[in-house]
């Protein structure tokens, strides 16, 4: 006796429960959108320290990860000290991997005098700085600066 073949309509009925139950299993592992992956109880303060001159950094608000040069970098900006009318502190600092749990110093990298960057993203080796300027109680000036990372020059604003 020959065997039977499937029908395609059978091939087809198997094919949909198949990716039906497949995206059942993952929609069940998946958390829902908004839950975080690491629970709070997992997260804490780090103090950062300008390995240059061991002061604290204040102001740390924004991470980026600089995979060519094996680094993290951290923008401060002391926001309320530039709300009193004082000199913000911060700028840019990176954060070797290897460093990463062993130490809390980061290291200062001098994009200009007088940037301290607000906010970072990084890009084909570009990065793009969001450098804000109080003056009292005006509006605050904000700028985007671009910066080539091999020179650490500023490429465009």
């Amino acid at each position: 006796m020959a065997a039977r073949k499937p029908k395609p309509w059978h091939l087809a009925t198997l094919a949909a429960l198949l990716l039906l139950a497949g995206g059942t299993v993952w929609l069940w592992r998946t958390p829902a959108l908004g839950q975080p992956l690491i629970p709070p109880s997992a997260c804490q303060r780090l103090p950062l320290l300008d390995a240059a001159n061991g002061q604290p950094i204040v102001g740390a608000e924004d991470l980026a990860f600089d995979p060519a040069r094996k680094r993290v970098l951290v923008s401060a900006y002391d926001r309320l000290a530039a709300e009193r009318g004082d000199p913000p502190g911060g700028g840019l600092y990176a954060l070797p991997l290897a460093d990463i749990g062993r130490t809390n110093g980061v290291l200062p990298v001098l994009l200009g005098p007088g940037v301290t960057p607000h906010g970072i993203d990084l890009a084909d080796g570009q990065l793009a700085v969001v450098e804000r300027t109080y003056k009292g109680e005006a509006t605050p000036k904000v700028a985007i600066g671009l910066y080539d990372l091999a020179s650490s020059k500023l490429r465009a604003r």
